[in-house]
Parts: C-alpha cells; structure tokens; sequence
C-alpha cells in the first residue's frame, strides 16, 4: 500500500473512495480475534450494533459469523460501501449505509452498541499534539461521541473504541456482561491492549 504523501490526506474521502477502487482490504490496529473475548463477554448475540466507519475491514464479518447478526456498518465513501455490499450480500442480515461519523441520522435508541476501530483517529491527522488538541478537534470529537450516545439505548449501553494514537491502544468503554441496565449503571474501567503484546493493564 502506498502511504500519502502527508497525514492529512486521511480525512478526504476524495482519498479514500481511490484507494478503495484499488484496495480490497485492510486491517487497522488489531484483527477481531485481537480483542473477541471482550464482544464474548460484553455483547449479546440479539444486540444491534453500529460499526462506524467500516472501511473495508473484515471485522463486522468475523462478528457476522461468530453470531452477532445485527450489524449496520457505515462509512462516508460510497465506494466502499457498494464494494462491502457486494461482496457479502450472501451475509443479509447485515446492513451497509453511505453516512459521515460527524453527521449521524439514526433514531435515538437505535443500537445496543456503538464499534468504531481507528475511525477517530480520522479526525486527529492534523494535530501536532495528540494528547493535547485543538479546541476545534475537541468539538468535533464531542459532537461525534453525543451523536453515539444518542443512538444507543438509555445512553448508557457502552461502545468500543480501538484507536491507533499513541502504541496502538485498545479503549473499551463496554457493559456489564449481558445486562440488565440499572439506573446506577457505572462504566467499566479502562481496559489497555499495547501493540505487539497480549499484556493488559487496567486503569
């Protein structure tokens, strides 16, 4: 695969809907088989689950066939959205739509689940400091994320979050094994996965 020329090529979709015409797939971070005992632990096979900006990874087919059948995936290039349907339209229980992760248009409470692998990291391929951003980078990520929450159940359900700052660190945000939800529900503590390593730290 050849790299741009500078980060900030990551954010067009003008360079994504090329690469995809090329491209058949790519696997940011880690693979499903990296961090699928979290979605074992956390998630019920009924749940209905978001993947935001799907790309062209396998994930949402791993989870497909290890029973978790309702998937909407979603990603702003319609390239790869008709390239992803096409190539699993024997999955049909799986959904694809064409939607920006900065303008999301689901019903409140539509998904149990909210999945976005590197997909952030979109909107951070700017910024000098990552652990210090721009204020504007700051409103975008949180209009994002209250956009996510407005799509799951109560607001509360949880979301995973596998990001490449920094050592390639895994941040789940997840429930509690297969709730019920309780009105004093409290997240789960961070959990870090370190690139190139099965060692977990929590914090």
């Amino acid at each position: 695969m050849d790299l741009p020329h500078k980060n900030a090529v990551y954010k067009l979709q003008d360079y994504w809907d090329e690469r995809y015409t090329k491209e058949e797939n790519f696997e940011w971070c880690k693979s499903y088989d990296d961090f699928k005992e979290l979605i074992h632990k956390h998630l019920r096979n009924s749940d209905r689950i978001l993947i935001l900006g799907c790309g062209n990874s396998a994930l949402s087919e791993q989870m497909y066939k290890d029973g978790y059948r309702n998937i909407v995936n979603i990603d702003f290039s319609p390239v790869v959205i008709e390239n992803m349907k096409r190539k699993h339209k024997h999955l049909v229980e799986m959904e694809w739509l064409v939607m920006d992760i900065t303008n999301l248009t689901f019903s409140p409470n539509s998904f149990e689940v909210v999945i976005e692998k590197a997909t952030l990291d979109a909107l951070m391929v700017e910024e000098r400091d990552l652990w210090n951003p721009s204020q504007e980078v700051r409103d975008r990520m949180d209009s994002v994320l209250k956009q996510v929450s407005h799509t799951t159940h109560n607001h509360v359900l949880g979301n995973l979050c596998i990001s490449q700052v920094g050592h390639s660190i895994f941040y789940p945000h997840l429930p509690p094994p297969h709730p019920p939800i309780e009105d004093n529900y409290e997240p789960l503590p961070v959990r870090k996965y370190f690139k190139g390593s099965n060692k977990r730290v929590n914090s």
